[in-house]
């Protein structure tokens, strides 16, 4: 029992890290229109271990673009933000191909070490 509290306060900090890392790296600003936000989006999803902390995987979208607007968003519309990310980052989206079906290690001190040194 003590193991998995200790694994979930791991992956609760490692997820605060990683927000911190994106919204810093990005200047709080939504990626797609520029709007101040702080809404970290996963672009494959968090239950994908191996990408759940890669900071290629993640990017600053505003409410609006992140689920809200019908014309463009990240849950909203997925086909369409799939496409914007392939073109406006194509490196992040070819490092996320390569590493999609890879399985994780399960090393948070590894996961720690790679955001704070961001951070």
């Amino acid at each position: 029992m003590t193991k998995r509290v200790k694994r979930k306060t791991l992956k609760n900090k490692a997820n605060k890290l990683w927000k911190e890392a994106i919204w810093e790296r990005d200047d709080d600003k939504c990626q797609y229109c520029g709007m101040p936000s702080r809404n970290a989006h996963h672009v494959v999803g968090k239950a994908n271990h191996r990408l759940r902390w890669e900071l290629l995987n993640g990017l600053n979208l505003c409410p609006k673009h992140h689920t809200f607007d019908t014309k463009f968003s990240a849950h909203g519309t997925p086909t369409i933000f799939a496409e914007w990310f392939k073109k406006t980052y194509p490196y992040r989206n070819t490092y996320i191909k390569k590493y999609v079906n890879e399985v994780w290690d399960k090393d948070y001190d590894k996961v720690f070490k790679g955001l704070k040194e961001v951070i």
